[in-house]
């Protein structure tokens, strides 16, 4: 559990880092990967943390009686039964609506519609689950926010009736890990996890709470079973749709189903089934699979992402057949190995693989990274051209930085930007062709913060207002866990103003502290 302690005087915040369609077009989520990207570039954009070195996620109420005067704090994992003081009342729940609109939990899939970015806010990975589907109506006015400005707030809600709850349910309004989503710039598909089903929108909603018109994996709307025949799955972790077929990723089932036509009736069963069709963990081959996590299409290839096995999957065409074999592997150098690497042809769980026709692009998440490759390859094993998230294909660092992910676990693109759903550290970050932006952005966020030789971000003192200079602090916890306190505060705070406070008991990886007035 992690608690972060609001007084008036001062406000938290905490970085905490743990682990495409042509528009009006069929092909709504595939838009064309921008051309010029570079390796290890800096993202130019942030979404759901207000830069690229905060990474916060409390969105709870407590108060901590060890405190004398009652303070007001945030908890970060699930609701509270306790009640604040009533002069911090107001003041604490209106930050706590703040980060519930603002800001973005754990994360999975995201997909864009137009002018429209939609954000799984869920994961099963770590935490918080916010169980929900965040909808921004104005993708351009997001792009043009720079990072430190106010913190854009999302439009539409799904999964809850409001952006206050983050309860899990079971209805055609209420979602149990929503952890993919896709589009064909009409209809929505919801992948959930935990609820064994994939919801279908046929109209993208404009309002919050709206209820979904199909499911399938379930005949109704209040049953989460799972269940291996053609109308059941097992812990779906994404859906994809072309505008004519659908096609899911039956995870736990290492399978793949295709419905030729997007079901129109609840419980359809699939006309196609790739993969190993079974609980089982069977020896990797063209026709198995384990854990499959994404299945894509860019109207002629079928592309799978078979995390078990660490490597990404080619068909050439579309299966129309049952049991069909791939015809290309990625990330191995043949169709019977499955060995994890991070080199230019090797995977480290890849979770995500799409092209838009003529590049591919892969999420590798075990390795922390982006890969493009310019040209679809047509043969076994080959390597990457272009990394993201790393300074070069032997790289493994997972950070906050702007030019670092914590487990990548999907991509989208608007055919000028593309954006990466950077779940572990809460955001999702968008990319721009060409190194000068990155550099850019990068530049101005040197002048905001500095490095010491302890490696810990810190924001330097001439930056802040008024030279009040906030300090930061990291904790590691690979292969155990810490319990930490920090106290920080300006020089006018320690001259006896409140003081803010952060309590984190256990933890992985490593958190950074800043914090503003």
């Amino acid at each position: 559990m992690l608690y972060l302690l609001i007084t008036r005087g001062s406000v938290a915040l905490l970085c905490l880092l743990l682990s495409i369609s042509w528009t009006e077009n069929l092909f709504a989520q595939s838009q064309p990967i921008p051309e010029g990207l570079v390796s290890s570039q800096a993202a130019s954009f942030v979404l759901g943390q207000r830069n690229f070195s905060d990474i916060s996620f409390c969105t709870r109420l407590l108060v901590e009686p060890e405190e004398e005067d009652g303070g007001a704090i945030l908890e970060c994992f699930g609701p509270s039964n306790r009640s604040l003081d009533d002069d911090d009342r107001d003041f604490v729940r209106d930050l706590v609506k703040e980060f519930g609109r603002k800001h973005l939990g754990s994360i999975s899939g995201i997909a864009i519609a137009g002018n429209k970015l939609i954000v799984a806010d869920s994961s099963y990975l770590a935490p918080p689950n916010h169980n929900r589907i965040l909808i921004y109506n104005d993708l351009g006015s997001l792009k043009a926010r720079l990072p430190q400005a106010e913190l854009p707030a999302a439009d539409v809600v799904l999964g809850q009736l409001d952006f206050d709850t983050t309860d899990p349910g079971t209805s055609a309004q209420l979602m149990n890990q929503p952890v993919g989503v896709a589009t064909d710039g009409t209809r929505l598909f919801v992948a959930e996890w935990g609820n064994n089903r994939v919801l279908i929108y046929n109209q993208i909603p404009e309002t919050n709470g709206a209820a979904a018109d199909i499911v399938v994996g379930q005949q109704g709307f209040d049953t989460s079973n799972f269940g291996s025949a053609p109308n059941e799955l097992r812990r779906p972790n994404s859906v994809f749709s072309d505008g004519v077929r659908m096609i899911i990723a039956d995870t736990l089932n290492n399978r793949i189903l295709i419905f030729n036509q997007i079901p129109a009736q609840n419980g359809a069963s699939a006309d196609v089934i790739l993969g190993s069709d079974t609980t089982q963990i069977l020896s990797p081959d063209a026709g198995t699979m384990v854990n499959p996590m994404s299945a894509t299409t860019d109207g002629q290839r079928l592309i799978v992402s078979d995390l078990g096995n660490n490597r990404v999957l080619i068909y050439n065409n579309i299966p129309t057949q049952n049991g069909a074999t791939a015809d290309v592997v990625l990330g191995q150098p043949d169709m019977t190995s499955n060995a994890a690497g991070n080199t230019e042809t090797s995977f480290n769980f890849p979770r995500y693989a799409v092209s838009d026709g003529t590049r591919l692009l892969i999420a590798d998440s075990g390795n922390n990274r982006i890969l493009i490759y310019n040209q679809i390859p047509t043969e076994n094993g080959a390597a990457a051209d272009i990394v993201l998230g790393q300074e070069d294909f032997l790289g493994l660092l997972e950070s906050c930085a702007a030019s670092n992910f914590a487990v990548p676990m999907s991509v989208a693109s608007d055919g000028e930007m593309l954006y990466v759903s950077d779940s572990s550290n809460r955001r999702v970050l968008g990319f721009l062709p060409g190194p000068a932006r990155g550099a850019e952005r990068s530049s101005q966020l040197g002048q905001l913060f500095h490095r010491p030789a302890d490696g810990c971000l810190r924001r330097n003192s001439a930056a802040a207002a008024g030279g009040a200079g906030r300090d930061s602090l990291h904790f590691r916890s690979r292969f155990g866990r810490h319990h930490g306190r920090s106290r920080f505060a300006s020089p006018a705070e320690r001259d006896g103003g409140r003081q803010g406070k952060v309590q984190w008991p256990g933890g992985r990886s490593v958190f950074c502290l800043s914090g503003t007035d």
